[in-house]
């Protein structure tokens, strides 16, 4: 039914040859499973150098931290100014593996600040409840009132989890 209207002349043999494929050798799948193991070993060395890089480079970063002692307001700012002077150096990563190490360290700085942070307002809450149990010593009738303040200061805290 359908090839009713069909000419035979309308069907035809493709006279060009197929490409061939050729047979796997032993020799050549050998080169290819070398080649493939060879390109494995290439790239887990490079994970590897560039995870070294980086833990140096935090490494680097921590002692920083640690040189700069307690002194943590602005912390984040300095740290970015030191990846911008790292990033500039010679043997620095570069790419995505720099972005990971920022990420890091970044994330490492806004801790260290915010705990420092948490550490003042813990301090200077400390202080105010001072000054408030010296305030009620020396004005027992005004008991309620400083008992309030006191009360204020320590709900108002504003911590990190």
């Amino acid at each position: 039914m359908l090839l009713r209207d069909t000419n035979a002349s309308d069907f035809r043999v493709p006279t060009a040859p197929r490409p061939q494929i050729a047979i796997d050798s032993a020799n050549a799948k050998a080169d290819r499973i070398a080649a493939d193991a060879l390109n494995r070993r290439d790239e887990r060395d490079a994970r590897l150098a560039a995870a070294h890089e980086r833990a140096r480079a935090r490494l680097h970063f921590v002692k920083t931290f640690a040189d700069e002692g307690q002194q943590s307001k602005g912390l984040v700012a300095r740290m970015d100014e030191a990846l911008k002077t790292y990033k500039s150096s010679a043997g620095a990563l570069d790419g995505e593996a720099f972005a990971a190490l920022a990420r890091e360290v970044r994330a490492e700085a806004l801790r260290i600040e915010a705990m420092a942070h948490a550490r003042d307002r813990v301090l200077q809450t400390g202080k105010t409840l001072d000054r408030l149990i010296e305030a009620t010593g020396a004005a027992p009738q005004n008991f309620e009132a400083h008992a309030e303040a006191a009360r204020e200061a320590v709900e108002g805290q504003q911590l990190p989890a």
